[in-house]
């Protein structure tokens, strides 16, 4: 996924989770860097949120 994002610089989702349960809320996010690539396939990225949403509802209904 990471890869297509940095490849077609597409943004992804991002959902909060509070380490019990997924909440409704997140964001898009989009990459603006990569720290570092791993043998492993692994990066260390920076993202930036871009746009908050709830999971579950259409904006364009």
């Amino acid at each position: 996924m990471i890869g297509e994002c940095l490849e077609k610089n597409k943004e992804f989702g991002v959902v909060y989770f509070d380490a019990k349960k997924l909440s409704k809320v997140g964001c898009t996010a989009k990459i603006v860097d990569v720290l570092k690539h791993y043998e492993t396939g692994e990066m260390d990225i920076v993202n930036v949120a871009r746009q908050a949403c709830l999971m579950g509802v259409n904006p364009h209904k």
